[in-house]
């Protein structure tokens, strides 16, 4: 799996970033950098699947296996 079929990166026309994982409602950022959209969408991913245990709810495949990568093979990394 790759980074960029976990997670999507747009630019707007007033030079801001965001980041967003498709497979989790919600799970977003926002920054003037992109490489501070893909630090922090990485930290976005991880609070949103540690609340999600917490919860109960489940998760998909994908996600767990996304943030069992080393970390040069993630956004993180990047």
């Amino acid at each position: 799996m790759s980074k960029v079929e976990l997670i999507s990166v747009s630019a707007s026309d007033i030079a801001s970033y965001r980041a967003e994982c498709a497979l989790l409602p919600g799970c977003f950022v926002e920054g003037s950098s992109l490489h501070e959209v893909l630090e922090r969408i990485e930290d976005e991913i991880r609070e949103y699947v540690e609340q999600s245990r917490r919860i109960g709810w489940p998760l998909p495949d994908e996600v767990i296996a996304y943030l069992a990568l080393p970390k040069s093979q993630t956004c993180g990394g990047s």
